[in-house]
């Protein structure tokens, strides 16, 4: 495996200049973005991870810690920037469930998450995260260890459960994309739709 080291080549003081003299105004986000669960199901294959996470193997634990430092190095460089906020992203939900064990994601992922939020804030950045999928069961760690906003499909979750975490985190973006935009752009959008001209 290549740990993609040359992302971390940049100068974070030349950034700054470019931000300074582009986009001194606009609320900005780092230009990292650790995805750990996914970036493993890419390498692996999503069985063979899921293989992975019940056996833990020694040379899949010592990728995994590489890859973590990897990730939490990134995050370093970029938080010495001039951006606003520092993403993290995994989708971790299907339509009903979480796609592991919430154990195994409190073991292994959440406190790599923990690392990555730390970072962060010491730095004085906020942390943005996405998850799409039905991911109600790691809305209290994520709260926990401090993520500032989350992009995560409400509607699929149900907007009423959601109500016991206002306050408590931000609820970033999203539409129902699941009944909003079929009804809106489904079968019977298409017949008012006005023809092209040619």
């Amino acid at each position: 495996m290549h740990i993609p080291e040359e992302w971390l080549s940049f100068e974070p003081v030349r950034t700054n200049e470019l931000i300074k003299q582009l986009v001194p105004d606009i609320y900005l986000f780092g230009g990292c973005c650790p995805r750990p669960f996914e970036q493993l199901q890419f390498i692996r294959g999503t069985a063979d991870l899921y293989m992975d996470l019940l056996d833990r193997p020694k040379k899949f634990t010592a990728f995994l810690e590489a890859m973590h430092d990897f990730y939490k190095r990134h995050m370093e460089k970029w938080a010495l920037t001039d951006c606003d906020a520092l993403n993290l992203m995994d989708d971790w939900g299907s339509q009903r469930a979480l796609l592991i064990n919430p154990k195994a994601f409190e073991e292994i992922f959440l406190p790599m998450y923990r690392d990555y939020v730390d970072i962060a804030h010491k730095h004085g950045k906020a942390v943005f995260m996405h998850s799409d999928g039905y991911i109600l069961d790691i809305y209290p760690y994520l709260i926990d260890i401090g993520v500032d906003a989350v992009n995560s499909q409400l509607f699929c979750m149900g907007v009423e459960n959601l109500k016991q975490y206002k306050g408590k985190i931000t609820f970033w973006g999203e539409i129902d994309r699941q009944n909003l935009l079929p009804a809106r752009f489904g079968k019977g959008y298409s017949k008012r739709r006005p023809k092209r001209i040619r």
